[in-house]
């Protein structure tokens, strides 16, 4: 089975910098003084959690170069995307699937990729982190939101496949393509650092409108842990499909 000097770090979940970043707040106080840290503490594990998906991202877009080089010259050239906006993951997620169909015998996306069991698992592997941790005591109300807002989420709007012509259609639609796009501008406020003079965002029409509810860190943290799910079990596919 193939294997590159970056498989270990693309096989290892996203979630364990949400677990290490939880692990060393031990030391925070947990009373009044450990407020100061919060606006602080999130971002920050946010970011590291961006960034570490892009790269995995980017990492398994060189791998996938290396054993599809035909797809390498046509999607790409010789210039590698960012993999941090909407249309990169999925194009990356049509691609892995596509090779998938062709290369791995007997693959059906609808019946292999269990997109249920990926919400599930990725919702309690975020509620198991978090649910005695700072950042839960900090933003109760935040997280008493995501546990009502994840859980809304379907199946039919995650890795959605057109039955009629038998393609694959989108990463996400509706509501959890909402919620990404709301991360993805928030990921840019925190890496561009245009809060330290933005201080006015979101705006008054975005908090009351119905997406208000994505502006939500516990919310983020579970996209980018489901996503994580999606392409890391793609790529084990991938590498299935390898005997060197």
């Amino acid at each position: 089975m193939f294997r590159s000097n970056t498989t270990d770090f693309i096989l290892a979940p996203l979630s364990n910098v949400l677990s290490e970043a939880i692990e060393a707040m031990v030391v925070v106080n947990d009373g009044m003084y450990g407020y100061q840290l919060a606006d602080w503490v999130m971002p920050t594990v946010f970011l590291r959690m961006t960034g570490a998906q892009e790269q995995k991202f980017k990492c398994i877009c060189w791998d996938f170069w290396t054993l599809d080089l035909e797809w390498r010259n046509q999607r790409y050239g010789k210039k590698i995307a960012e993999m941090s906006c909407y249309d990169e993951k999925n194009h990356l997620c049509r691609d892995l699937i596509q090779y998938l169909i062709r290369s791995k015998r007997g693959f059906d996306p609808v019946a292999s990729i269990d997109r249920e069991g990926l919400i599930q698992d990725a919702y309690q592997e975020t509620v198991s982190i978090c649910q005695d941790s700072l950042l839960k005591d900090w933003f109760p109300d935040s997280f008493a939101v995501f546990e009502e807002v994840v859980p809304a989420f379907k199946k039919d709007y995650f890795v959605v496949w057109n039955s009629q012509k038998n393609t694959y259609k989108d990463l996400f639609i509706e509501e959890l393509y909402d919620a990404y796009e709301a991360l993805y501008y928030h990921r840019n406020r925190c890496a561009h650092n245009s809060t330290s003079f933005q201080d006015n965002l979101p705006k008054f029409e975005v908090l009351s409108g119905s997406n208000a509810i994505y502006e939500n860190y516990f919310v983020r943290f579970y996209l980018l842990i489901l996503l994580d799910k999606l392409f890391v079990q793609l790529y084990r596919w991938m590498l299935e499909t390898t005997d060197f």
